[in-house]
């Protein structure tokens, strides 16, 4: 009757370094090992924009695909709908959608759009291809968009770097002797 306790049967590769009684049984229930961890939450992603010194939560940017590459269509006209934007794009493969941004109480068109490609390539070839053509009565102006222009971190960067060189500029900065 030896007080040692029993080692269990087969290898027992890097168990013999451990103190007695902080391995684990192979009989020990996974409650044994401590709390489950919990379920990854899914959180929905929050899309806050600002312009002229306010900062809002955009819903509607929920709706398009992550990581796309996106034209911004201008000089539309007010019969301008997501139909019509999407029929004139809707040749190209990497396509995703379109959309007219429309006045709130109006529900008219505001005179511009966007469009969304999933390729880069495309949507360099699809902005050569459509730029002076026609959407409705109107010929459209196209350019890439500049969303990252409007999302509060990218904001917030710019404000430091341009923080960081105001510093610099200042009389008896490194750049403006005193």
């Amino acid at each position: 009757a030896s007080s040692a306790p029993a080692q269990p049967a087969g290898p027992t590769i890097g168990v013999a370094a451990m103190p007695p009684g902080l391995g684990m049984a192979a009989a020990d229930p996974p409650s044994a090992i401590g709390p489950a961890m919990p379920a990854e939450q899914h959180r929905p992603k929050r899309f806050l924009r600002t312009m002229a010194g306010k900062v809002w939560e955009d819903h509607t940017l929920a709706e398009w695909p992550d990581n796309d590459f996106r034209l911004w269509v201008g000089q539309l006209g007010p019969e301008a709908t997501d139909g019509l934007l999407t029929q004139a794009f809707a040749a190209y493969q990497s396509f995703n959608m379109a959309r007219v941004v429309k006045d709130k109480r109006s529900g008219e068109c505001k005179g511009f759009g966007f469009v969304s490609f999933s390729d880069p390539m495309e949507m360099v070839r699809a902005m050569r291809e459509q730029r002076g053509k026609y959407c409705g009565n109107r010929r459209m102006a196209i350019r890439r968009s500049q969303k990252e222009k409007r999302d509060v971190a990218w904001v917030r960067a710019q404000e430091r770097k341009q923080g960081r060189l105001a510093k610099r500029l200042r009389p008896g900065g490194p750049f403006l002797p005193g």
